[in-house]
This record gives C-alpha cells, structure tokens and sequence, in this order.
C-alpha cells in the first residue's frame, strides 16, 4: 500500500525500509488526535485558534507547499519526499478519520488496554480498519537479560503473549481476523546456558512465530 497516507506504521523498533515505502513513527498514540486536529486542544476539545485565522494559516500552508514541490532541479530523493509530504496534506481527511477512532486512555481501559502493547496492537488494527495503512510493527523491550534471566523473561514474555491474544481478538471484533498475518521475533536470541549472573548472553540461534486465522 505505499500510495497509502500511513503504509506502514512503526510504535518501536528499527523501521529503516530503505526508501522502499515509508514509516510512520508512532511513539505516543494520544498524539495522533493532536496531528490530525492541530487546532484542537485535547484537553478541551477548544481551538487555539479561531476558525477564520486558521484557514488562513492552512492557505499559507498551501502556498508554502505549492514553492516547495514545484522547485525546479531537485534532487531524485528530494522530490519524493516533497511529494510524499505534499500527499500528507492532501489525505488530511482520512488521516482525520483514523484519529477520530483512536480511543482515549480511559476508553482503552474500558476496552481491555491495560498495557502499552496492548493499546498499540488496538491503534494498529484501527489504522488498518481505516485504510490508512496495512503494516505495522509493535515491540516490547527488556529481553536482553545478562542477569536473572527468568526474573525477568517471564512477566515479559506473559505480558507479550497477552498481548497477542488481545490483538487477535480485537482483529475478530473489528473484522479483520482473515486479513491479518502476525509475526513475532527478536533481533537476536538468548544462549542455552546461563552465565555467573544467572544471565543469558547473546545467541544466533532463534526462531520466529507466523500466525494466521485457520491456517
């Protein structure tokens, strides 16, 4: 989907697609609303604002955006990415879409998103239900134990398998659940064996996970 607004959405992780599609990074899902309604205050729903001084800095805008991909002798490179910023512009109003179904911290709450992952796998899914994307990549960090590996690899990996059965259900609710490929692995593995620390230290031997609905 690269003529998507968001083809692929990064929340974590190294998300370098060299230049084949590009990256959205989410780091805060509440600031979507905040991109999508610059002129909207999320604590209360007020314009910075008025409406008629902002349709003039939107003009603006668009002049400003007009000089920038119209610049003559540009750089391959350059002129992509001035036209992929011009795109953003001009798919406002789907990103607008997505953003309104984004829901608050406390309506992820109600919706069973205790955890960071889990409120990310819900941004990520309604992004797709949206269709302004249809790749995302989710992460949780703390794996690279060097001591006291089981302390901390269990609530990790419980947290990240809970997180996944939250994200297949989610998938069933909105009806995506048969459209959905998921993959799960790390950047590296963790040796057999435990050091003096009851750590386990770097290993390039793992393996990954691929699920689908009925496979």
């Amino acid at each position: 989907g690269p003529e998507l607004p968001m083809p692929y959405i990064s929340i974590g992780g190294i998300s370098n697609t060299e230049g084949i599609v590009r990256s959205t990074q989410i780091g805060n899902p509440s600031s979507i609303r905040s991109i999508a309604f610059p002129n909207l205050s999320e604590w209360n729903s007020l314009n910075y604002v008025p409406t008629s001084n902002w349709e003039r800095i939107k003009a603006a805008q668009q002049r400003s955006l007009s000089l920038l991909t119209n610049e003559q002798g540009l750089v391959s490179r350059n002129f992509l990415n001035r036209q992929y910023y011009s795109e953003g512009f001009s798919r406002a109003e789907e990103i607008q879409d997505f953003a309104r179904l984004v829901p608050t911290w406390v309506e992820m709450q109600a919706l069973g998103g205790s955890t960071a992952l889990r409120q990310t796998a819900r941004v990520a899914l309604l992004a797709f239900k949206s269709g302004v994307s249809v790749a995302a990549d989710l992460a949780i960090g703390g794996f690279d134990t060097h001591a006291d590996h089981d302390r901390d690899h269990e609530p990790l990996l419980t947290e990240a398998l809970d997180a996944v059965d939250f994200l297949w259900d989610s998938a069933e609710e909105l009806g995506l659940a048969d459209r959905l490929v998921v993959v799960m692995g790390s950047d590296f593995s963790r040796s057999p064996g435990y050091n003096a620390g009851q750590g386990k230290d770097h290993w390039p031997i793992g393996s990954y996970l691929v699920m689908e609905k009925n496979a």
